[in-house]
């Protein structure tokens, strides 16, 4: 639980519906409120105003707004907001540049979802929605 006694909220981004699918799976599991999944980027910030996630898990690989360009433009409009990187691809420079793009953090695709579900819950818990 947050520190608002409530489960994290979670918004999934990924344009594969399979990959949202065990998302949602995962997060009911571990006790997180997954408030949506969209298949693209397009109208990030509209969706994170509208929903009030505390983390947004953000596949790297994604067709419309380029995900770097999503990243950036959400942590500077939504700060209490932490966003998590997702992606296959995870050698150093991707994970560097979604890091410095402002995501809180970085988590492989071929990481076990418990542990992808760990890091969501470690980072909600920080603040309150946006």
């Amino acid at each position: 639980m947050s520190t608002t006694d409530r489960p994290v909220r979670l918004l999934c981004l990924d344009d594969n519906a399979d990959v949202l699918a065990a998302l949602a799976i995962g997060a009911r599991r571990a006790g997180i409120d997954c408030v949506g999944g969209l298949t693209e980027c397009d109208g990030l910030c509209e969706h994170v105003r509208t929903l009030r996630p505390d983390v947004v898990l953000l596949d790297l690989t994604m067709p419309g707004t380029n995900p770097m360009t999503a990243i950036a433009e959400l942590s500077a409009q939504f700060p209490a907001v932490s966003i998590v990187a997702f992606s296959g691809y995870d050698d150093d420079q991707t994970r560097e540049q979604a890091l410095n793009s402002g995501a809180a953090a970085f988590v492989s695709k071929h990481e076990d979802l418990d542990r992808v579900m760990a890091v969501i819950q470690r980072l909600g818990v920080k603040g309150t929605p946006a």
